[in-house]
């Protein structure tokens, strides 16, 4: 039992001492060799990152040639995928012609740039106090909506991968309409999970966006103190975010394969992600964020095609420049959602994978007996 005596005391006072000895000479140095300390840190964790990853790879490797192999068995995949991309587009065309409908109902601005005229006999601008009010519920439906149709099109390509997986090699073989199955579940049974694991999601970004606001809003006002609170605010929301994502890709190849409620499937995964350790984490870095990436990419390209676009096309409602922000912003935020959108199909597949041994690994080991040995070794 720990007990408070003597040598205890001795122990946090020499930890104390030692620390603050280290720390003041650690940045006495780093203030005499600036440079060579960032080049030296950046190297370390180059170093680091190669010593905890490059074992990993083949792992991550199996993974993916696993996913590979069920997508040129069950094409179908696309084909989701291809209809998720379709219903996005749908949906972000119909945002983004409410979110201008809406810009122009409630700002003091007609189309062509000029000041409405009762703004102009008010004197003192006429933008309706319901503006907040219509983006936020707004913005909302925009990312409740897309978490909705994310997940929708995840959660039925991980019940698709979780067909071939459990019927390969079995004597009733492989399912054959995995896909119209697969999302019959996630539409039917499936569906409430999905609205609520994607309301938890859209609650939080919509926060993180508040907060954000509030932190530019207080930083051009000069106000100091607000603006540390909010920054801190949207920091906490916003890893909370990248939690709740995280986590919500495993909770719903929980809910596609075994047909588990929300907060079942999220118990579920919760000790699954006890039992792996950092393995997850470590096999999402070497292939999420290669995918992360050229969703960023292809969000940057169409937000600079549509300032480009802007800039050539010179629309009336935007002579003076005033809606060049408004619409790179929209266009990265749709390109973004979209393009996630269509690269599910390898997330969701990884993620199935890594679900399915997770829980049932004697599966693999009969039914997959040569990824099984790439993964684990010879039995």
């Amino acid at each position: 039992m720990f007990t408070l005596n003597a040598n205890t005391v001795f122990l946090f006072s020499f930890m104390i001492g030692s620390a603050a000895t280290l720390s003041f000479f650690y940045f006495l140095v780093a203030r005499i060799y600036t440079k060579q300390f960032i080049w030296a840190t950046g190297i370390i964790h180059i170093a680091i990152s190669v010593v905890i990853c490059v074992s990993r790879i083949p792992l991550a490797t199996a993974y993916l040639q696993f996913t590979m192999d069920v997508s040129k068995y069950y094409t179908s995949v696309y084909f989701v995928s291809f209809c998720g991309v379709v219903v996005s587009v749908g949906f972000f065309a119909w945002f983004f012609v409410t979110f201008l409908a809406s810009i122009y109902k409630y700002s003091d601005f007609m189309l062509n740039g000029e000041r409405k005229p009762t703004c102009l006999e008010n004197g003192d601008g006429c933008a309706s106090k319901y503006l907040g009010i219509v983006m936020l519920v707004l913005f909302f439906n925009a990312y409740w909506t897309a978490e909705v149709i994310k997940n929708l099109i995840h959660t039925t390509i991980c019940g698709i991968y979780g067909s071939y997986y459990y019927g390969y090699n079995t004597p009733e073989g492989i399912p054959k309409h995995a896909a119209i199955s697969s999302f019959r579940r996630a539409i039917t049974y499936s569906f409430g999970s999905v609205c609520f694991g994607s309301l938890l999601a859209s609650i939080i970004q919509i926060l993180r966006d508040i907060f954000e606001s509030m932190m530019y809003d207080r930083s051009s006002s000069g106000d100091i103190l607000g603006t540390i609170i909010s920054c801190f605010a949207s920091c906490i929301v916003s890893l909370l975010d990248w939690l709740i994502q995280y986590f919500n890709h495993y909770c719903y190849a929980q809910i596609a394969l075994y047909g588990k409620k929300y907060l079942k499937a999220a118990k579920d995964t919760w000790n699954m992600f006890k039992r792996s350790g950092v393995t997850a984490l470590i096999n999402d870095c070497l292939i999420d964020n290669v995918l992360s990436f050229g969703a960023l990419f292809v969000a940057c390209v169409s937000a600079f095609l549509s300032f480009l676009y802007l800039k050539f096309t010179n629309p009336q409602y935007n002579n003076t420049g005033s809606y060049n922000l408004v619409v790179i912003f929209v266009s990265f935020f749709i390109s973004y959602h979209i393009c996630n959108t269509v690269v599910i199909a390898i997330r969701s597949g990884v993620a199935a994978l890594f679900v399915g041994v997770s829980e049932d690994r004697e599966v693999l080991r009969r039914n997959f007996p040569v990824l099984y040995n790439q993964m684990f070794g010879p039995v």
